[in-house]
């Protein structure tokens, strides 16, 4: 799994992609990893999200850079929200389903996960 800034070689992701034809082609998914920590009385550090931008490539990513890393592109402001509300619930119920960007739809992460074995 990499992280953060890590690269990892073009050919083993195009395999990886081959494999699986479709996954993560089309659509990215991701959840939330942790709540923004309360600083002062009303200001809030960002909650951090987990974005699998290819097969067993996850970045982890901030509330204000999610949009872009997901790739929502600036006028689908609704399908992002809906599925950012839907990824606040999963995680405020302890559930560690992936959220599938722009469909809403939820994955398990254990057959998220073996989809990239």
């Amino acid at each position: 799994m990499a992280t953060g800034g890590d690269v990892e070689p073009a050919e083993a992701l195009h395999d990886a992609s081959r494999q699986h034809s479709g996954f993560i082609d089309s659509h990215r998914y991701f959840r939330k990893v942790t709540d923004g920590r309360r600083r002062l009385l009303v200001l809030r550090d960002d909650a951090e999200y987990e974005v699998m931008t290819a097969p067993a490539r996850i970045v982890r990513v901030s509330m204000r850079t999610l949009p872009e890393t997901l790739g929502a592109p600036p006028g689908s402001r609704r399908d992002f929200q809906e599925c950012e509300q839907r990824a606040r619930r999963l995680h405020e119920a302890g559930s560690d389903r992936w959220v599938e960007y722009s469909t809403g739809r939820t994955v398990p992460a254990d057959e998220l996960m073996g989809a990239t074995d």
